[in-house]
């Protein structure tokens, strides 16, 4: 068992069930609500198990009647300033308190509801999504501790003292007026009916939930689609989601609307033409007519003449069964999704760099990096859950470094750690990234035992030679980005000086660069393995999507194609013709457009052509060219 493991977490492991209210298996333990409390033999009273770390030979008793007496008693305490309504109440048969109340075989009160409680308290309804009820909250702090260990937004926090302690919304705000981003988090954690959906509460308890992944953004965070009957409730976020680990942001929590909406087709619909109106039929009868029509479509105008593209919406499973379909059933490789043409270019320039064009990270891997660079991305946005992972780890001490035009909410994540903003110009990225890969080289922060044991040594050693020319010192380039020498350097200090975990680079998807976008994602390599910090396993790179996005510089960089000879400014490359193979694709023909080395558009038409019509292959970026 890991040293640290709680009592409660060893209890829980060895099925051993012990009351409790303030603790949640995702949160830090508290010790707030004494509903936990144990007795540990050679210890004096009742220490909260949540609180106490298992020891080796520890005596530990869960339950007898002095425990039983006592959790009795607390409970009373709490079900005295607490609303009898359980029976209207819209978390019955779904509240924490409820269920801990019947486990300690609470029967009574005895205490009576005479005197000061809360039970007046005002209900704030502003949020849209859900209802706050302090009448019913026993200041547990779940709610408070979700906000800032989960989501890292500290909309949340306890104002007053003893009696007088309640859950505040910024200060003393509702909750449309606070910092709250309506993720959700603290509707999730409240163990009772104190912030509730809406949904909820007009539609009643969810009686069965289904597994799903959110529609959304490119985390791909897992929801459990709670039911009552085929009508969806709420989404809850699931905690054995690998992408989210049971968070969500406001879009995959409270905006499913679409899910029920009016103008959802929910029957098949057909037409013989474009003139006639839409007619409702059965799912069989609409899948063959759908059949014959594909078949004689193809018998009509041949092979080639159907194809399938898929939404960025939709999982890899169903994209995976969309291209199967096409290569498969009609025999041809007819088949795209709309993901690939804002991802396409930073596909290419990973691909060509590194040899696969996904990712080399999964989204906790940032919870290991010392340092965050975030280049043309803005995640709280675009991707709350993972921006959410990064400031936890930022409130950890991550250094922050991000590169972009725009002041981004990260940079104002509250208890970070160091945060560097880089405010460089619209298009000069590969000017700043090769500025810091030059402090990078010419200061000697090399990681050489990772490079002799990862990198070709000639292909290396040409990179660094060009790069530790003076042209790309940040004192030459500062003209061309706008950003000071010496916060380049700054920047560069601290990322290849983080001391032994994995940095992280998270980039906005540049298909809105100019000319050349893949230029953009090409240079970012090999730079960060030749520090010290891209250590234990490997640097970690998110192409991540983004509404908004910075465009790249025009020029290809000679990171990845030895063979080009370009300036850090925004303007098309120099060419060198020089004789052979070229070196960036040992032997083999360059892809890169502006190569001396590239095949003919004739031969690049020849071998498109072949690709296409040949259902067992799949075109590669040398062999296939989309338009």
């Amino acid at each position: 068992m890991p040293e640290g493991t709680s009592v409660l977490r060893a209890a829980a492991l060895a099925d051993i069930n012990i009351p409790k209210l303030c603790a949640s298996d995702n949160l830090e333990a508290f010790g707030s609500c004494r509903m936990c409390a144990v007795q540990v033999e050679g210890k004096r009273g009742y220490p909260a198990a949540c609180t106490t770390p298992v020891e080796a030979g520890m005596q530990v008793t869960t339950q007898n009647t002095k425990l039983a007496r006592l959790r009795r008693n607390i409970m009373e305490l709490y079900i005295s300033d607490h609303p009898l309504d359980c029976l209207t109440c819209p978390a019955n048969g779904d509240c924490e308190l409820q269920d801990v109340a019947g486990a300690v075989g609470l029967r009574e009160v005895r205490y009576g509801f005479e005197g000061e409680n809360h039970l007046s308290a005002e209900k704030d309804n502003t949020n849209p999504y859900f209802s706050f009820d302090p009448s019913k909250c026993i200041v547990c702090s779940r709610c408070v501790r979700a906000c800032e260990e989960v989501q890292g937004t500290f909309a949340l926090t306890i104002d007053g003292r003893g009696f007088d302690s309640k859950v505040s919304p910024g200060q003393m705000e509702d909750f449309m007026d606070s910092e709250c981003v309506s993720c959700g988090a603290c509707v999730q954690a409240c163990p009772t009916a104190t912030l509730m959906e809406k949904s909820v509460i007009d539609q009643g308890v969810p009686e069965h939930s289904v597994i799903t992944t959110c529609a959304y953004c490119g985390v791909g965070c897992s929801f459990k689609a709670e039911m009552k009957g085929d009508q969806l409730v709420r989404m809850v976020p699931y905690k054995g989601g690998d992408a989210n680990h049971g968070h969500s942001c406001v879009k995959g929590r409270f905006a499913f609307g679409y899910a029920t909406h009016g103008d959802r087709l929910t029957t098949p619909m057909i037409r013989d033409s474009i003139d006639q109106p839409w007619r409702e039929v059965g799912w069989e009868e609409a899948i063959n007519f759908a059949a014959e029509r594909l078949k004689a479509t193809q018998a009509k105008y041949g092979r080639e003449s159907i194809g399938g593209i898929t939404s960025s919406r939709c999982t890899n499973e169903e994209t995976y069964l969309v291209q199967k379909l096409i290569r498969a059933a009609f025999g041809n490789n007819n088949t795209d999704t709309c993901a690939r043409v804002c991802h396409s270019p930073t596909g290419y320039g990973l691909k060509t760099t590194l040899g696969e064009s996904a990712g080399t990270q999964t989204f906790d891997s940032v919870m290991k990096s010392d340092a965050i660079i975030v280049i043309g991305a803005n995640p709280t946005d675009a991707h709350p859950v993972f921006a959410s992972q990064m400031r936890r780890r930022m409130r950890e001490g991550a250094s922050l470094i991000v590169a972009d035009p725009r002041h981004i909410d990260l940079l104002d994540t509250p208890h970070r750690g160091d945060a560097q903003h880089l405010p460089l110009r619209p298009g000069t990225n590969v000017a700043l990234v090769n500025a810091l890969a030059h402090v990078v080289v010419s200061e000697g922060l090399e990681d050489h035992d990772f490079i002799a044991k990862r990198c070709d040594t000639e292909a290396y050693q040409a990179w660094r030679d060009f790069i530790s020319e003076e042209r790309h010192a940040p004192e030459a380039v500062e003209s061309i980005t706008g950003v000071s020498a010496e916060a380049v350097r700054r920047a560069a200090r601290t990322y290849a000086k983080a001391p032994t975990a994995p940095s992280t680079m998270a980039w906005a998807s540049p298909s809105t660069a100019r000319a050349r976008p893949w230029s953009w994602a090409s240079p970012t390599w090999p730079w960060p393995p030749a520090t010290s910090g891209a250590k234990a396993s490997g640097s970690t790179r998110c192409a991540a999507r983004t509404m908004s996005r910075a465009p790249a510089t025009w020029a290809p960089s000679p990171m990845s194609c030895p063979a080009i000879s370009t300036s850090p400014m925004p303007r098309p490359a120099a060419v060198s013709r020089n004789s052979g193979a070229c070196p960036s694709t040992m032997s083999r023909a360059c892809a890169f457009p502006t190569c001396s080395m590239r095949p003919s558009r004739a031969a690049s038409r020849h071998s498109t052509s072949r690709a296409r019509t040949s259902p067992s292959r799949t075109p590669t970026p040398s062999t296939s060219r989309r338009r």
